[in-house]
């Protein structure tokens, strides 16, 4: 992807919309560079539409950060991880290839599950034709993304100290899910969040915002407190 420049909303979301945007289903020929275009065209159209970000801003996608922003000569960079259970993003790519008819309990392969490939096999051919976990109740949805996306500040905040990681002005944590879940209340695991999230005392360098793409929203966290704006998808 060639660097964006761009002088306004409308001009920016212009050039976004050029970006190329399908992503490969997974075990299907999914990698990073379908990945990161798709989910840069959103979060940064969604934080410049709610004023996050000022123009002039120059885009583009880099390396040890993800993405490099330099929004009203201020540089960003904004690290990227997926927030998907490792077992069930296998469960899909070996059903993708393997059992297109097949069914994915999203909680069967949840968060701390731990599945041989062998196995995954041998469930989807004998239970692969209906839901058989427990399912969700209250805010069990809410609490496990809210803990996911303090694992991905834990885990990324360990490369941001990383010697060779480049820090800018600002460095921002960027989370998102390309997967169908269960039914997710926003604004409940907005209020899981906190400011404090952030902080990983062990180290000399913190993330200073957290913007996590959920659903039709993002949730943007930072030492000032935790706020939601519109998913944009330009």
């Amino acid at each position: 992807m060639e660097r964006i420049r761009a002088a306004s909303l409308d001009a920016l979301l212009d050039l976004l919309r050029d970006i190329p945007g399908k992503v490969p289903s997974r075990g299907l020929g999914r990698r990073t560079e379908h990945t990161e275009p798709w989910v840069l065209k959103r979060l940064v159209a969604s934080l410049a539409a709610d004023e996050w970000l000022k123009f002039p801003l120059v885009v583009e996608l880099d390396d040890r950060p993800d993405i490099v922003l330099d929004s009203g000569g201020s540089e960003i960079g904004i690290e990227l991880m997926e927030l998907v259970p490792p077992t069930y993003a296998q469960a899909v790519a070996i059903v993708n290839r393997e059992f297109p008819d097949a069914i994915v309990d999203r909680s069967v392969f949840g968060w701390g599950t731990e599945w041989a490939p062998e196995g995954i096999r041998e469930h989807l051919s004998t239970e692969g034709h209906r839901l058989s976990g427990e399912g969700w109740a209250g805010d069990a949805v809410e609490r496990e993304w809210a803990d996911a996306v303090r694992s991905a500040v834990a885990k990324k905040t360990e490369r941001l100290n990383v010697s060779g990681f480049r820090l800018f002005a600002k460095n921002w944590l960027g989370t998102y899910e390309s997967s169908p879940g269960p039914a997710f209340d926003v604004a409940v695991g907005a209020r899981l969040l906190s400011p404090s999230d952030l902080r990983e005392p062990t180290y000399t360098v913190n993330f200073d915002g957290a913007v996590n793409l959920v659903g039709d929203s993002i949730v943007v966290v930072t030492p000032e407190g935790v706020s939601r704006c519109e998913h944009i998808r330009p």
